[in-house]
Formats: C-alpha cells, structure tokens, sequence
C-alpha cells in the first residue's frame, strides 16, 4: 500500500442557505505559490498517519476542530518547489460557515466562505476543480456514503 505524502481538506457547510458554502484560504504573498485560493493542505510528516495529519492541518490552518471527515478521492501532482510528484488523498469536512476561522498568519492572510461554482472560479489547479465536482455529485447533491466515513 501507497501512503499520500499529501492531504487535501474541503471544509464545506452543507447547511448554507442557499447553497452549500466551501471555505477557501488565501496563501500569504511571503509563503510559495502566494496569493492563490486553496482549500486546507499539508504534507503528512514521517511518523504521522494521513487521518492525523488531516485533523491537524485543519486546526492549524483554519482552528477548527474536527472529529470526522468522508475520504472522496486521491489525486496526483507535480510540485515543482521540491520537484517531485505528490500523492493526495482528499477528504471532505462539514463546518458552520458561522463558525469562528483562525488563520494561521504564515500560511494564509485571508479566507471566505463560497459557492462550489465560485471556488471553481478561484482555486489554481484543475485536480481541485475536479474533486469539488466529485463532492458536489456525491456528497452534496445526495445524501454521503458512511462507507466513506473515518474518524480523526
């Protein structure tokens, strides 16, 4: 078995009216690849297991705390900061967008919570794009599998 060096979080309010809402976080200019949209990353560090590191990078990046997340996909990259293919696996989180987002000021500088169709719009990469469609398919326009279901 393969273990992602990566982890991808979509923090999604299921709940917003009028549709669901997906928090993008704004990379800080002082950090790689500034000033783009993303949704919560982190690489997993040696030692840590992948549903550790998905809890953690939340907290860290956003300050929410998370107990369960649905595992959607696993995606591939090339990061060229490092030169190397990355492997991700991406989970989906379920938040109240009225909850309170903490940044963390190295990363990130800025945050919103919108629409799939808007997110789509602002994240960079396309393997992104194609999980908020996956998501938005499976996980939001019909009730989630609990076969997908892990806790944290």
């Amino acid at each position: 078995m393969i273990q992602p060096n990566f982890i991808a979080a979509y923090i999604i309010d299921p709940n917003a009216n009028p549709e669901p809402l997906l928090l993008l976080l704004k990379r800080s200019p002082r950090d790689y690849l500034g000033g783009i949209w993303q949704i919560v990353t982190g690489r997993v560090e040696k030692g840590d297991s992948t549903l550790k590191t998905v809890k953690k990078e939340v907290i860290e990046e956003t300050g929410l705390s998370v107990e369960k997340a649905h595992n959607v996909s696993v995606t591939h990259f090339y990061e060229k900061i490092n030169d190397e293919v990355g492997f991700s696996a991406n989970f989906l989180v379920f938040a109240d967008h009225k909850q309170k987002i903490t940044l963390s000021p190295y990363e990130h500088d800025e945050y919103i919570w919108c629409s799939i169709e808007k997110a789509k719009d602002l994240i960079a990469f396309a393997n992104q794009k194609e999980t908020l469609d996956h998501i938005n398919k499976y996980y939001l326009s019909q009730s989630p599998d609990n076969a997908s279901l892990v806790t944290l």
